[in-house]
């Protein structure tokens, strides 16, 4: 009975010892990484994504090394749920809108992560990857920035952005939408019929714009179609708008990530996010730079006034539809 006892354990031995060395029944080397719902796992991790029940599988081929006289072949393995790559897949085509337009990120992420991890995940996350892009995007476009407009909205919006935390935790939502949808869909429609027909000589009403735009950043990070909007009536160049927004976006950026930050917003999950979202940012942000370049300037006001209506239709259907 001592023998059979003593036999099972040392045949048992073998595979506990594969199992402290990280191999497989099969003798694959593998890291058994814990759910990313539940632990950190840093960029370098991402080497390889190995499907099971529960998780989508996405393979390096290049990085798979095979050993010598047909020994196994060594990799590393990282189990990830859908949710995740949903989220990725939505940063990376909202990024590269963006990157093109200079602004509609939001407009397009925030409703559809808000239905994945819900509107307190992703408003953080979502300022997090604007302020990135508008950093990566004013790298090379600095010198067209409207340093007078931009230091004037941006002051305004000091005032509007805690407004904007408190409409977050509040249940106004569908209201701002409303105002919102309507303001973008009157707007871009009377651009797109007359185009042209006004426009600001002056800068008064920067104070205005940046204040109402200070409030919808802090809530729903959908500060853009305001200062489209004054940008337009201004006469603002294709390059000088999307140079001006960044500049913008990343001031109030900063201010918006440092009240979320204080406001207990910034969770292990976000942060998470926000870093496994780093490869699909690069990848959107020299898309977006090349096709942006492809768009003559002439064209450029008659795109991003349709690209207003559709996202003020869009904002309009979500809170009919209870979004």
């Amino acid at each position: 009975m001592a023998e059979g006892s003593a036999g099972d354990r040392e045949e048992a031995r073998p595979s506990s010892q594969a199992g402290d060395r990280g191999l497989d029944p099969s003798g694959s080397r593998v890291k058994r990484l814990p759910s990313l719902t539940r632990n950190r796992v840093s960029l370098g991790d991402l080497v390889f994504l190995h499907w099971s029940e529960a998780s989508w599988t996405y393979v390096c081929p290049v990085l798979i090394k095979r050993r010598r006289a047909g020994r196994p072949r060594v990799g590393v393995t990282l189990h990830i749920e859908p949710t995740i790559i949903i989220v990725l897949a939505i940063i990376l085509f909202s990024t590269l809108v963006r990157v093109v337009f200079g602004f509609g990120n939001a407009l397009i992420a925030m409703p559809l992560l808000a239905l994945v991890i819900g509107v307190r995940v992703a408003t953080p996350l979502i300022a997090l990857v604007g302020t990135l892009v508008a950093l990566a995007m004013l790298a090379t476009e600095w010198r067209s920035v409207q340093l007078g407009d931009t230091w004037r909205l941006t002051l305004s919006s000091l005032i509007g952005i805690p407004i904007g935390l408190w409409f977050l935790k509040g249940s106004h939502e569908a209201l701002v939408k409303v105002v919102l949808a309507f303001l973008t869909i009157g707007f871009s429609s009377y651009n797109l019929l007359k185009p042209r027909l006004i426009t600001l000589q002056d800068d008064r009403l920067s104070y205005v714009v940046g204040f109402v735009a200070g409030i919808l950043g802090g809530a729903y990070n959908t500060n853009g179609p305001p200062i489209i909007i004054f940008g337009t009536l201004r006469g603002w160049s294709a390059q000088g708008m999307r140079a001006t927004l960044q500049g913008y976006f990343l001031l109030t950026g900063v201010i918006i990530l440092v009240s979320h930050r204080l406001a207990g917003l910034w969770t292990p999950e976000v942060l998470r996010l926000f870093t496994l979202s780093l490869v699909p940012i690069a990848l959107a942000v020299v898309a977006g730079t090349l096709l942006s370049r492809v768009i003559p300037e002439k064209r450029y006001d008659k795109y991003i006034n349709l690209f207003l209506l559709v996202t003020g239709l869009a904002l309009l259907a979500q809170v009919i539809g209870g979004g």
